[in-house]
């Protein structure tokens, strides 16, 4: 499942900390993540991104918008 299929739940803000996710905690085998191209990418790897992120020692607000980021995924899964 790619993110394009629940993009309808994310608003500015949450495709920019998806990107500075998949940037900043992914592996690195892919082009760089930006509010546009994020619609491409894997929601499991997203999800993968989202969680190393959080096991590593994040600001509050980042952690904030990271857990808002994994409930809106949550409710756009349940839509489908």
């Amino acid at each position: 499942m790619y993110i394009k299929e629940i993009e309808h739940v994310l608003d500015d803000t949450d495709r920019k900390v998806a990107a500075a996710c998949i940037t900043s905690f992914g592996e690195g085998n892919h082009p760089m993540a930006t509010a546009g191209t994020i619609r491409y990418f894997d929601l499991a790897y997203l999800i993968r991104c989202i969680t190393t992120g959080l096991q590593r020692q994040v600001t509050p607000d980042a952690q904030k918008l990271m857990l808002r980021l994994l409930d809106k995924i949550k409710a756009g899964v349940k839509r489908l």
